[in-house]
């Protein structure tokens, strides 16, 4: 693995999610580039993919490595939602609840 990545998924590690667009720009070989990346469609709506990132620091690093993999190999613009200190906020932030607490409004709150 090049040192670059390896530089990338540490800091992802330890700082969180605000330093995505850096991973972004690990420079696999043969990566998508960053103008070429496209984004998913929904029910005919446009969106980047969503990654929730749990707030543990082997959790950041496979959000990070995934996010690495989605943008510069499979070429998708990505987004990160969280942290959340729990699993079960992973849950309903992909049920796409309006609180992370298993409260109500679950279902398409946005795209």
């Amino acid at each position: 693995m090049q040192p670059r990545v390896l530089i990338a998924l540490a800091i992802a590690a330890n700082a969180g999610s605000a330093i995505a667009e850096s991973v972004f720009q690990c420079g696999l070989p043969d990566a998508v580039p960053i103008a070429a990346r496209r984004n998913l469609t929904i029910g005919g709506q446009e969106t980047p993919l969503g990654i929730h990132v749990l707030n543990w620091p082997s959790a950041r690093v496979m959000s990070h490595v995934f996010a690495m993999l989605a943008a510069e190999v499979l070429g998708l613009n990505v987004v990160f939602k969280g942290p959340t200190p729990s699993s079960i906020g992973g849950v309903w932030s992909l049920g796409n609840c309006a609180t992370l607490d298993g409260g109500v409004q679950c279902g398409q709150k946005e795209l």
